[in-house]
């Protein structure tokens, strides 16, 4: 949220993140660290992220940060629905179509206006001073709230606004805002034996025979709860609560506000005439973020698995308890398609990772952000969120006539 205490170019920012995905999103170039070299193979189209001079302890100390944490607020709901304001439709040539509703708080004999804009860049809410919009104290109405946008934008001074303040229209942006939270994930995990390099070894373990590793086993347990899918209530990342056709189990966890289903491999129906193992494969191909938890020496291709859709990937090997003193540790590493970009929490350079809720904490900050970054900046991502609220923004419009 930001206070607005001048005139404040809010159609700047707007042009600007529309402007901004127009092109290509800026990348970065490789920086592995010496020690993952045994971990994981650079690739083409991958970029191996960079490690800091920190550790867990010193990044739990300190908040672990969502990125875009303002499309988890209902604003609409919160400060707009159900209350006095106005909303207008119009469309820019530069902008697009463009939706914006203005709100009056009052505070006392103080107040100011709440402004929030839709257009295809996204969501944007902004607080505009009463200092800055010469109006007298009184209720809302569509100038007064004209006058507050003309503030905000004042690019948009000109542009012609239809009022759209009828309460089905209201209703359907509470809607509309309710259905584009995303508090729920479906991350991928994958388990690779030693000397394993292609993916139709790695998706055909543990067939009909349970022979991973206990320290996968533990791993497993450490992520999440073990449910049962027959008749499972909660989040279910697409996976079957009906007829097993996804298996009986998966492992599913609660993080601060979000959800989180995992799509196991080794959890999901095996088929010893399919050498691809396609059940598998569609469901951790088709998730963002994949966890691949490596045994033994044999690093990690990123190309191993082909998949248009994995962008994230989160490389973990179980340490020797002999080298820890018993404690249980694991190695990182993190790769990424090479147009995500950058992401937090920091990912610490430090030899072994021990297994605690603080590490815990810091991989499921760091598997949410990188979707979400994955989501704002890779392209094919990007295109089809902008494509998305074009459409919906263009049937707005059309529904008030406006072309």
């Amino acid at each position: 949220m930001e206070v607005v205490s001048e005139n404040v170019l809010l159609a700047d920012k707007i042009a600007q993140l529309i402007a901004a995905t127009k092109g290509d999103h800026a990348t970065w170039e490789s920086t592995a660290d010496p020690d993952d070299a045994d971990m994981i193979v650079e690739s083409s189209g991958w970029q191996i992220m960079r490690k800091d001079n920190t550790t867990v302890a010193a990044v739990a100390e300190q908040e672990l940060e969502i990125v875009e944490m303002d499309t988890d607020k209902t604003w609409y709901n919160d400060y707009f629905f159900g209350k006095p304001h106005v909303t207008f439709v119009g469309k820019d040539k530069a902008m697009g179509a463009l939706v914006i509703s203005v709100v009056k708080e009052d505070f006392g004999d103080d107040f100011h206006f709440r402004v929030r804009v839709l257009s295809q860049a996204g969501r944007q809410h902004v607080l505009v001073s009463s200092d800055d919009v010469n109006v007298k104290n009184k209720d809302l109405n569509s100038k007064m709230a004209r006058k507050v946008v003309n503030v905000a934008l004042p690019a948009l001074e000109k542009m012609a606004l239809k009022v759209a303040d009828d309460e089905k229209f209201c209703k359907r942006l509470a809607t509309h805002e309710t259905s584009e939270l995303v508090t729920k994930y479906k991350f991928g995990l994958l388990y690779v034996k030693d000397g394993q390099t292609v993916e139709e070894d790695m998706f055909a373990n543990d067939g009909y025979v349970i022979d991973h590793s206990p320290e996968y086993q533990e791993f497993c347990d450490w992520l999440g709860d073990t449910i049962e899918l027959q008749g499972w209530e909660a989040y279910r990342a697409g996976l079957d609560v009906r007829s097993g056709g996804t298996g009986t189990t998966s492992i599913y966890t609660q993080w601060r506000h979000f959800e989180v289903m995992w799509h196991v491999a080794t959890m999901l129906p095996y088929f010893p005439t399919d050498v691809q193992q396609l059940q598998r494969k569609r469901h951790l191909g088709n998730d963002i973020v994949m966890v691949v938890f490596v045994e033994g020496s044999t690093p990690y291709v990123p190309t191993c698995v082909y998949s248009q859709f994995n962008h994230v990937l989160l490389i973990v090997q179980p340490v020797d308890k002999e080298l820890t003193g018993g404690r249980t540790c694991y190695r990182m590493s993190m790769a990424c398609k090479s147009d995500v970009g950058t992401f937090g929490p920091k990912l610490p350079r430090q030899k072994y990772f021990e297994r605690s809720q603080d590490l815990r904490n810091w991989l499921y900050a760091r598997l949410i952000n990188g979707e979400r970054t994955a989501i704002l900046n890779a392209a094919g991502f990007r295109m089809t969120r902008e494509r998305t609220a074009q459409l919906w923004l263009a049937d707005v419009c059309n529904d008030f006539g406006i072309s």
